[in-house]
């Protein structure tokens, strides 16, 4: 079989649907900013190391080597200007910003962070150690980037240190690399949208 050369094909912009009206200047930063990170993994796999993440983990003044998914999301937002919690590389301290999916129209889910764990019997609020006690525990963390309604609801997150079913490392919670994929955990506790990380 003969092979043909064709003209250049139509590129797209890197996350052109965040440039649809309905979408803030905010969100946009956010998403673009975390689809840049994309592919990005562990090296060697499975040690949460990397010059990337041992870079972040510098900045972050934490030890290198350890649980990633909250030090990338606090990187991420701290990039596009946004207040993060002290201790924001322990995916507890994100708690007390949660707010109800259902709170949000579909477009304001896009660029909030999605928080994954156990809901506890506490209301939410400022001390996330006393939600702790009551039974609260964040276990990872990532970032919306596309909530797609018609036919039916579908999240599309990128997270850090995102685990993979079936791979013979890693974890649900402690995996390998920043990628984007569909959402299929059952654990979400909550959205951080980013207006509840505005400066004052």
């Amino acid at each position: 079989m003969p092979l043909i050369t064709l003209p250049t094909v139509p590129a797209i912009q890197l996350g052109e649907w965040m440039y649809a009206p309905k979408y803030t200047e905010l969100q946009r930063r956010i998403v673009l900013r975390a689809l840049n990170d994309n592919n990005h993994h562990e090296t060697p796999l499975g040690s949460n190391r990397s010059p990337y993440l041992d870079a972040l983990a510098d900045w972050a003044k934490i030890p290198r080597g350890q649980y990633w998914c909250a030090l990338w999301v606090g990187a991420v937002l701290a990039a596009c200007g946004l207040r993060i919690p002290k201790d924001f590389a322990n995916c507890d301290t994100w708690l007390p910003y949660l707010v109800d999916v259902k709170s949000l129209a579909a477009e304001q889910r896009v660029a909030c962070a999605i928080l994954y764990g156990k809901r506890g019997t506490a209301a939410i609020s400022d001390d996330w150690q006393g939600m702790k006690k009551s039974g609260w525990d964040a276990v990872h963390i990532g970032l919306c980037t596309n909530w797609l309604r018609d036919p039916y609801d579908l999240v599309i997150s990128t997270e850090g240190n995102r685990g993979y079913q079936g791979l013979p490392i890693g974890t649900p919670n402690n995996g390998i690399a920043i990628d984007t994929a569909p959402v299929v955990r059952k654990d979400m506790l909550g959205l951080i949208p980013a207006s509840k990380l505005l400066a004052a």
